[in-house]
C-alpha cells in the first residue's frame, strides 16, 4: 500500500483525483479517527482534502504504522463502510466543511505543540482535536 503523502495542485473530483482508492483513503481515515467517531472521521477526511486542494501533502501518518492493516481489520466492516460512506460524501461536496477549511489538526491535550500552530489560525475543536489553518 502507498504512503499518504502526496502533493497534487487540482481540486478534488474523487478519491481518484487524491491519488488513492476509495479504501486506501478509507484505511487513512480510520488510522486517525476512528476513536473520534462519526464526526472525527469527517472532520479528519474534510483536512485531507484541504490540504491536496491547496497542494499540500496528504498528511496521514497512521498508515504507516506497520498494523495498519490488522487495525482497521479490527475495526470491523461497519467502520470500513461508515469511512467509505465519508469520503464518497466529501468528495461529491455534498456535506459542508465541519472544519472551516481547516488544513492541520492535534489532539487537544497536546503539552507541547509543534512550533507551525504559532502560524496557524484555530477554526474549530471536534471531539479531542484541534482544527487550524494558515493565517
Amino acid at each position: 500500500m502507498k504512503l499518504c503523502y502526496l502533493v497534487i495542485g487540482f481540486l478534488l473530483v474523487g478519491s481518484q483525483a487524491w491519488g488513492y482508492s476509495d479504501k486506501e483513503l478509507a484505511y487513512c481515515v480510520i488510522g486517525e479517527a476512528t476513536g473520534e467517531g462519526l464526526v472525527g472521521m469527517t472532520a479528519v477526511t474534510f483536512v485531507y482534502k484541504n490540504r491536496l486542494a491547496s497542494g499540500m501533502k496528504l498528511g496521514c501518518e497512521a498508515i504507516t504504522r506497520p498494523d495498519i492493516k490488522q487495525f482497521v481489520k479490527r475495526e470491523g466492516k461497519k467502520r470500513m463502510e461508515q469511512a467509505l460512506d465519508i469520503i464518497a460524501k466529501v468528495n461529491a461536496n455534498a456535506i459542508p466543511d465541519i472544519t472551516f477549511g481547516a488544513n492541520h489538526y492535534l489532539r487537544s491535550d497536546m503539552k507541547k505543540k509543534p512550533r507551525w500552530v504559532d502560524s496557524m489560525t484555530v477554526t474549530t475543536v471536534i471531539g479531542n482535536h484541534t482544527f487550524y489553518k494558515g493565517k
